[in-house]
């Protein structure tokens, strides 16, 4: 019994009555949409008539139009999907690019920080003829007696404190205000 010369395609069945839409089982289901006028005219049982197919049940078919409905009606949202995916992988492939030549600049100035470091240890312990000794500069105590003319101007600017008598009755409290020192 040779059943290979009459046979029509078979639905790859599964023990869970699921079928596997392959491209040649896909192509008789889109032909039959195409010759019923379309998928908006098509039903289920019309597509399973003329597709003819041993294993395969209305269910399949529904379940297969409604997806190819869904598919026909946002075919730019597999395409914008697509198109995303693309342009994040662009970005990411730059991010990890510029990432590369950041981390090559940082060991290149790492190595040239560690060069810089050792010269000058070395320089440091090995005094060199343009080195020059460097001394403190000395500072000169100030003399307020040279700024002012009298003793009590002297008493006044040493203090810093300017003492001016009270305007109240008892002229014997005496008020003190910060002045500035010279």
């Amino acid at each position: 019994m040779d059943d290979s010369i009459n046979r029509l395609p078979e639905a790859a069945t599964s023990q869970k009555q699921r079928i596997r839409w392959t491209t040649e089982l896909h192509d008789l289901f889109v032909d039959a949409v195409k010759s019923l006028g379309g998928p908006d005219v098509a039903t289920p049982k019309s597509i399973l008539g003329i597709m003819n197919v041993k294993g395969l049940s209305i269910y399949h078919v529904k379940s297969h139009l409604q997806k190819y409905h869904l598919a026909k009606k946002f075919p730019e949202t597999n395409h914008e999907a697509l198109r995303t995916q693309i342009e994040i992988q662009k970005l990411l492939h730059e991010q990890l690019k510029a990432q590369k030549e950041l981390q090559i600049r940082i060991a290149q100035n790492e190595k040239f920080l560690r060069e810089l470091m050792e010269q000058k240890a070395i320089s440091i312990h090995e005094p060199s003829s343009f080195d020059v000794p460097v001394s403190e500069p000395k500072l000169l105590p100030h003399s307020p007696s040279a700024d002012v003319s009298s003793p009590r101007q002297a008493a006044v600017s040493s203090d810093c404190y300017l003492f001016q008598p009270s305007n109240h009755k008892d002229s014997d409290a005496v008020e003190s205000e910060k002045a500035k020192c010279p």
